[in-house]
């Protein structure tokens, strides 16, 4: 109510979030899956008591693989099991890890999105995606890999999450482990 306050009490602590994993399974990952795959198993490694995890794969629709509630087992072999085709229709399943969001149990709201290109095949535009995504209280954390991907910078950075850029299918272990360390910290 705009009247100073003083602080008397300030802490960081880690606690559980709620993950919707948003994969590019577009043909253009092809040499890529793999290793994306084992990427994304490094965050259910990470996984602290409390964490939930959906996963929404795209190419030319988005499909919702695993819904809040399924194990992290059930989402690693859906991951497994991906066959990649397509084209990408990333803002579409931008729009469907929101609406999942919408029914998780945690107050900290993530959507990891994991692509290497940009959208070619969506129905939303990038104004009613961004739009969304501001209103959902969520924080975006994306991984472009091997591309700056500037829609999906202003996205995390619009939300307070981080955009990463790996070079090399190497680092994208070390990429995941990172986010994941910094999607538990509150302050």
């Amino acid at each position: 109510d705009n009247v100073e306050q003083k602080i008397v009490h300030f802490s960081h602590e880690e606690g559980p979030v709620s993950v919707a994993i948003i994969f590019d399974s577009s043909g253009s990952m092809k040499d890529k899956l793999d290793a994306s795959v084992s990427a994304v198993t490094w965050l259910f490694k990470t996984a602290v008591v409390g964490d939930e995890f959906a996963l929404v794969k795209f190419s030319d629709d988005p499909h919702l693989v695993a819904r809040f509630g399924d194990r992290a087992e059930e989402i690693f072999t859906q991951l497994s099991n991906i066959q990649p085709k397509g084209w990408t229709s990333l803002r579409d399943a931008i729009h469907l890890g929101i609406e999942q969001l919408r029914s998780a149990k945690n107050a900290s709201r993530v959507l990891l999105i994991l692509s290497d290109g940009a959208d070619n095949s969506s129905r939303y535009s990038e104004s009613e995606t961004r739009s969304l995504v501001q209103e959902s209280d969520v924080r975006v954390y994306a991984i472009g890999l091997f591309q700056r991907p500037r829609f999906l910078e202003k996205l995390a950075q619009d939300t307070g999450g981080e955009p990463v850029v790996v070079e090399g299918l190497e680092e994208l272990p070390r990429a995941v482990a990172r986010i994941s360390r910094k999607v538990r910290q509150r302050y």
